[in-house]
């Protein structure tokens, strides 16, 4: 059993060491960018079933010399019982309104 503990420990460490490396990248250049505010955003709202959320994009020219879109924002919220509800455009609606707010 004592094994079986130590194996969980080091898996659960890998995890979280995994999780803070991709946290760092998404959140940080290249991938994360500043908003050049005379280009224009897109914005791309998702609504799964429990939770909702929106990145804020805009077009950037890579390294390569090709456009690409980078998240300028990220934005996510969980859904109360009663907004799970909502049918799947109703809460594609309520995914942008707090992203434009925010």
């Amino acid at each position: 059993m004592e094994g079986v503990k130590k194996w969980e420990s080091i898996l659960m460490g890998t995890r979280f060491e995994v999780l803070t490396d991709l946290r760092k990248a998404v959140t940080s250049e290249p991938i994360l960018k500043h908003a050049q505010m005379m280009e224009p955003l897109i914005l791309d709202p998702d609504s799964p079933q429990y939770r909702i959320g929106a990145v804020l994009q805009q077009h950037f020219t890579d390294s390569d010399g090709k456009q690409r879109l980078h998240p300028i924002a990220y934005e996510s919220k969980k859904l109360t019982p009663t907004e799970q509800r909502y049918c799947s455009q109703e809460r594609e609606l309520l995914a942008a309104k707090p992203a434009l707010n925010h």
